[in-house]
């Protein structure tokens, strides 16, 4: 029996049975938690297996990613959906003169979730057909909602500052290791 086939099944279905969760606006300030770190998941694999080539779980983990990629946004989506009607915001609200500043913390999560959207809507197999070279350009906005989200949780939650700094240099340094190691 082929296990990546299950795991990869399970990991599609995912998003859909995490909807029902997701309707429970009482849990929504956990999802920023949650789309956060399954984005950090599937930007460290890639580096890491450059690194640790001799482990084919982790050659098995990169196939993962748009899966990852996915639960990340639907978590990412739902955050922002619920904080919206939570808060009893418009949707006019992102035009106000507020949003366009970036000292506040929503500016930096406007544009991680436009990201974030980008990167959900793309990360299908039709996409990557329609889109051939332009879908690698278009993936790689996730080092952006990488930042963008740092930031935005960071001033939102200070006392996570420096987890996100520790999470940010890491990647930081694994890429940059693993640009040397597939060098060697």
């Amino acid at each position: 029996m082929n296990y990546f086939k299950i795991i990869k099944a399970i990991l599609t279905v995912f998003p859909l049975l995490w909807l029902v969760v997701l309707l429970d606006p009482s849990i929504f300030p956990n999802y920023w938690e949650f789309a956060w770190r399954f984005l950090i998941l599937l930007l460290f694999i890639r580096p890491i297996r450059d690194i640790f080539p001799e482990y084919k779980i982790l050659s098995q983990a990169v196939r993962l990613r748009k899966e990852l990629g996915i639960i990340s946004g639907v978590f990412a989506i739902a955050h922002t959906v619920w904080y919206f009607l939570v808060n009893g915001l418009p949707v006019t609200f992102i035009f106000d003169s507020i949003m366009w500043d970036p000292r506040w913390y929503l500016w930096w999560w406007m544009f991680a979730f436009i990201i974030s959207l980008i990167l959900t809507w793309t990360s299908n197999i039709f996409s990557i057909k329609k889109l051939w070279k332009k879908w690698k350009l278009i993936q790689r906005l996730s080092y952006f909602m990488l930042l963008f989200t740092a930031v935005h949780v960071a001033l939102v939650k200070p006392e996570a500052l420096i987890s996100i700094l520790v999470t940010v240099a890491s990647y930081i340094i694994v890429y940059i290791l693993a640009h040397i190691y597939k060098k060697v």
